[in-house]
């Protein structure tokens, strides 16, 4: 399908106001009208005679960018709000206070989840951290961040 500038224009902004709300471009694009990832990724390769990338072209990576960047900030949100909601934790009985493990648990996976997708979107911020240690029989070994201190044992 041709898109004129208007339209792809009007499709641009709706998935950047996506992915901004903390939805994933697969969500924005299965929308109704929307284009294919094949389609929305040419948008931002547009290039000029010269092979450059034109100024639309540079001006929708930007905001692409940006707007990823805003999803990080929706997702840290969401886990901080699924952390302190506490409302279905506890089921009040006449027998007593029962702790609803179910809620607590899915509670669990959504922090979770958002964890996972933030370290994969950005490990060099959100990733699990290592360091690199070395012994004399094991030159290099991993070893993760636990807070724990690392003795070398190599030197008296």
């Amino acid at each position: 399908m041709a898109y004129t500038e208007a339209k792809k224009d009007e499709c641009f902004d709706y998935i950047i106001s996506e992915i901004e709300s903390g939805k994933s471009l697969r969500y924005a694009l299965s929308t109704n009208g929307m284009p294919s990832s094949k389609t929305f990724y040419e948008w931002m390769e547009e290039k000029d005679e010269q092979g450059n990338l034109t100024e639309q072209a540079t001006a929708k990576v930007k905001r692409y960018a940006h707007a990823c960047e805003q999803r990080e900030f929706v997702l840290l949100d969401e886990i901080l709000e699924i952390a302190d909601k506490q409302g279905e934790d506890i089921i009040h009985t006449d027998n007593g206070d029962i702790e609803n493990h179910n809620v607590i648990q899915r509670n669990k996976l959504q922090i979770e989840a958002r964890q996972w997708t933030l370290g994969k979107l950005r490990p060099e911020k959100y990733g699990n951290k290592t360091i690199l240690a070395g012994d004399k029989d094991n030159p290099l070994t991993i070893a993760p961040i636990t807070g724990m201190k690392i003795v070398d044992e190599t030197t008296d």
